[in-house]
């Protein structure tokens, strides 16, 4: 956690030799000091920052491909927008509603796509409903509706032809 950290830090221009951590017991003392006693020492709980499928941290403009983050997956079936495991999917998608939920400034863009298999006109309509799919799960989960844009990609972008490819059935996020 503490290089996740680190990286955050030095991304926000802080140089990295001014960077030290500690660690502290349960009552908050770090190196025998009460931090509580030293009045410029703020303490913040800070939210957890998502992490891609790679494990490095998501930055404004990163794309995520929500069908591989992990362990942790978005399924859908084919030729439909419900998920295929609701639970598994907000276990996937936790550290983003996190992120939105802690910072109200934040917006994200979900863009779902389709296989092949069908009409392009129905698979734009449907990458658009499975994108707004993940929107209403974050929605539930606490996101304010106007920090997501879901947009239906259909079978564009990275699918190869006649293919019914369990991974092109994906929704994409980018934090703006």
């Amino acid at each position: 956690m503490e290089d996740l950290y680190r990286a955050v830090l030095v991304e926000s221009g802080i140089d990295e030799s001014a960077i030290t951590f500690e660690s502290t017991d349960a009552s908050g003392k770090a190196a025998g000091i009460d931090a509580a006693s030293l009045p410029e020492v703020t303490v913040v709980n800070m939210p957890k920052i998502a992490q891609d499928e790679n494990g490095r941290p998501v930055r404004l403009g990163d794309t995520v491909e929500l069908n591989e983050a992990g362990d942790k997956k978005i399924e859908f079936a084919k030729n439909a927008a419900g998920l295929v495991d609701e639970g598994a999917t907000l276990e996937a998608i936790g550290d983003y509603i996190d992120q939105l939920v802690s910072f109200p400034d934040l917006t994200v863009t979900l863009r779902g796509y389709t296989d092949t298999t069908g009409s392009a006109e129905l698979n734009l309509a449907l990458s658009e409903q499975r994108a707004n799919t993940v929107k209403q799960l974050m929605v539930d989960n606490g996101v304010n509706p106007d920090q997501v844009i879901a947009i239906g990609m259909g079978e564009t972008e990275g699918i190869p032809d006649d293919t019914d490819d369990p991974a092109a059935r994906r929704v994409e996020l980018t934090f703006e």
